[in-house]
């Protein structure tokens, strides 16, 4: 009996180390906080983001109201340094006819070594999630974070410093730019801007007349429709394929000054050494479609 105890009480007294030791490895629970507001407007507004530091969703439904969920979290934080982030990062939310204006700004003091120094040590998420009419428009300015935006028709235009821009189908103008981060557009009819300081740019399912440029990174490109005016692919470092749908018609100039050509369709590869270049009518022709990698290869496929 005697080693019987023994032996159970050695079992709780491991029990109750493991356990402690849970404790001490168990990561610090965040602190949330969530503001919402809702606004009702007609199709047809704008919803106008000007965010310093965040992630963004936006998406669309049928009705016509704008619901907006700002959610804040901070890891490891007490009640009295929650409440001074808080303080430091400040919002409006309003309304100008159909128009909602969503303002979000980062208060920083350069001055404030404590604070940046209290700033590096946790980790701060902000995220702003938004629902719009699926017939509106989007204008958005970040300093730094991803912006994902459902399928809509209306008008996308845009600017982020750091971060990935995420699009889905859209019938409307198209005019997006990133500093550093992907550029993805799911599908669109109307003309398409596309930007990326350093970045992959990938466009399914687009017609009207295109413009995408990257200053590292690859291009691809899926014309499923006649196109309606000039479209330009461009890289300074990276792959440029285009894939052109049926019987679409298009006049086509492509060149690599540091890397190979190819085409599917009957268009002679020029060049000698690492340059090389085709050009000519694809179809009988069509607007025109320019292809140029600096560092990198171009391709123009069938799909």
């Amino acid at each position: 009996m005697t080693y019987s105890i023994g032996r159970f009480s050695a079992a709780v007294t491991a029990m109750s180390i493991a356990f402690l030791l849970t404790l001490l490895v168990l990561p610090a629970q965040a602190r949330q906080d969530v503001v919402r507001e809702q606004f009702s407007v007609d199709r047809g507004g704008t919803l106008v983001l000007d965010v310093d530091f965040g992630a963004v969703e936006v998406l669309t439904q049928r009705g016509t109201e704008v619901q907006i969920t700002l959610e804040r979290d901070v890891d490891g934080a007490s009640d009295r340094e929650l409440k001074e982030f808080l303080s430091r990062l400040e919002y409006r939310f309003d309304r100008r006819g159909d128009d909602v204006i969503v303002e979000l700004r980062f208060d920083e003091d350069e001055m404030d070594r404590s604070w940046r120094r209290w700033k590096r040590d946790r980790n701060l998420e902000v995220n702003l999630t938004i629902v719009i009419p699926k017939e509106y428009n989007v204008d958005f300015r970040t300093g730094a974070g991803n912006v994902d935006i459902a399928d809509l028709t209306g008008n996308i235009e845009g600017r982020t410093g750091a971060g990935n821009i995420h699009l889905g189908r859209t019938a409307g103008l198209v005019d997006v730019s990133s500093g550093a981060g992907d550029v993805v557009v799911e599908g669109a009819r109307g003309e398409i801007r596309v930007q990326s300081g350093a970045g992959n740019v990938t466009l399914e399912d687009v017609d009207g007349m295109i413009e995408a440029r990257t200053g590292a990174g690859n291009i691809e490109a899926w014309i499923t429709r006649e196109l309606n005016g000039r479209s330009s692919f461009d890289t300074g470092a990276g792959n440029v394929t285009v894939y052109l749908d049926g019987d679409i018609g298009a006049d086509v100039d492509a060149k690599a000054s540091l890397g190979n050509a190819k085409s599917d369709f009957d268009l002679r590869v020029r060049g000698k050494f690492m340059s090389k270049s085709f050009s000519g009518r694809v179809n009988g022709g069509g607007p025109s479609i320019s292809m140029s990698a600096g560092v990198g290869n171009v391709s123009l496929r069938r799909n």
